[in-house]
C-alpha cells in the first residue's frame, strides 16, 4: 500500500480489479488516476493498464485495519528473513500427509514476543496446522501418527506490551508471511516495525521512516486451550 494525499478526499473504499489476468508490472513508481467507473495504471517509459472499479459493498477496513495499539516488534529486515527462511525446513517437509485423505494441512507458525527476552520468536509444533477436511473450524486437531516435537527459532528485537503481558502470540500462514516479508524489500539493516492490536485483527509490517509504505498480513485464529 502507498498513501498518497489525493485519495484521502474519496468518500467511500474504492476497489480496482481484478488483476489475476495480467503480469506483475516491473516499475519504480507509476501514476493512478481515478475515473468515474475505471482507473488507469500509468507506468512511466512502459505500457499502461486500464481497470474496472467494482461494484459492491465494502469491508470497512477501519474495523480490519486498526489504529496503532500497545503491541509492537521493532527488529532488523535480514534477521526477520532469516527467521522466516530457517522455520520454513519444518513445515511440510515435517508434517504427514494423511494417506486417508481426511486431513488438510496449512503451515502454520506462531509469532511470539517476549517482553522480558526482547525477542521476537517463530514456533511450530508437529501437532499445528491440521484441520479436518469435513470441518474447517476444526483448528487443534491432529494426527496421531509420527513424533511429537517443536522447533523455534527466536531474533533480538525491541517489545512493547501492555504492562501486564510478559508474552503475545498470534499464529500466522507461514506462507503469507514469507511473502509479505519478501515484499518489504528494503535493505538487510533495515529496521522493520511490526504492529499488532490483538490475536484476531490485521498485523502491519513498515519500515521504519518509510510509514508511507505498509504491507499487511491476516492472523489465524488461535487455538483455545
Amino acid at each position: 500500500m502507498r498513501t498518497s494525499e489525493s485519495l484521502k478526499s474519496l468518500a467511500t473504499p474504492v476497489v480496482v480489479g481484478p488483476w489475476g489476468d495480467i503480469e506483475e508490472p516491473q516499475m519504480e513508481s507509476a501514476r493512478l488516476e481515478l475515473g468515474a467507473t475505471e482507473v488507469n495504471l500509468k507506468i512511466e517509459g512502459g505500457m499502461g493498464y486500464v481497470f474496472p472499479i467494482m461494484e459492491g459493498p465494502y469491508v470497512k477496513y477501519e474495523q480490519v485495519i486498526p489504529p496503532d495499539g500497545p503491541i509492537c516488534a521493532i527488529a532488523v529486515f535480514g534477521d526477520l528473513l532469516d527467521a522466516v527462511g530457517q522455520i520454513a525446513s519444518q513445515l511440510e517437509d515435517r508434517h504427514p500427509q494423511d494417506s486417508q485423505g481426511k486431513w488438510r494441512y496449512t503451515p502454520q507458525v506462531e509469532i511470539r514476543l517476549s517482553r522480558i527476552d526482547q525477542t521476537l520468536s517463530l514456533l511450530t509444533t508437529s501437532k499445528m496446522g491440521y484441520h479436518l477436511r469435513e470441518q474447517e473450524n476444526s483448528l487443534g486437531a491432529v494426527l496421531e501418527d509420527g513424533a511429537v516435537w517443536t522447533f523455534i527459532t527466536s531474533i533480538q528485537a525491541q517489545i512493547s506490551l501492555p504492562d501486564a503481558e510478559d508474552l503475545f502470540r498470534i499464529a500466522v500462514n507461514h506462507d503469507f508471511l514469507r511473502d509479505v516479508v519478501q515484499a518489504l524489500e528494503v535493505e538487510q539493516k533495515t529496521e522493520i516495525e511490526v504492529s499488532f492490536t490483538d490475536q484476531n485483527k490485521i498485523i502491519q509490517f513498515a519500515p521504519i521512516g518509510d510509514q508511507g509504505r505498509q504491507i499487511f498480513l491476516m492472523p489465524l485464529r488461535m487455538e483455545k486451550e
